[in-house]
């Protein structure tokens, strides 16, 4: 991919542009698959919500993301 060597994504959440919110569903599953990609960030932050599941899955997917993604990145 025009040297390349990783791919990043867009922020999690997108942008926080005006009044629009990713829809709770959007915002999980783009966590779901940023937390397994070598970088992951995010535009919308997750107390944003007011839920504690998105804030649990958050907390699961950025362990994740540190203990299994970030080691290969670094080899």
């Amino acid at each position: 991919l025009l040297g390349y060597n990783f791919l990043i994504p867009d922020a999690v959440g997108g942008s926080l542009s005006g009044d629009l919110v990713t829809d709770r569903e959007l915002f999980i599953r783009w966590l779901e698959i940023a937390a397994f990609l070598p970088v992951i960030s995010f535009h919308t932050p997750p107390w944003v919500y007011g839920d504690d599941q998105v804030l649990n899955l958050t907390r699961t997917y950025i362990s994740k993301h540190q203990s299994e993604v970030v080691p290969l990145v670094e080899k």
